[in-house]
């Protein structure tokens, strides 16, 4: 006997982010001194490069 597995609609997804939490996303290239130099104070403070260079726009703001 084969069991019928009932059918679901499919979702609708994720819901849509709204405008103003949607964030641009932008690229950062370092050359290996300076991403060494990123990872060593990251390190030290404890945060990610996202949270040191978000820390650091602030800073210049």
């Amino acid at each position: 006997m084969e069991e019928e597995k009932e059918k679901r609609k499919a979702g609708r997804g994720r819901p849509p982010i709204p405008e103003e939490l949607r964030q641009i996303s932008t690229a950062v290239r370092l050359n290996k001194r300076d991403l060494k130099a990123l990872d060593e104070y990251c390190r030290r403070k404890g945060w990610t490069h996202s949270e040191a260079i978000r820390k650091f726009i602030d800073l210049i703001r």
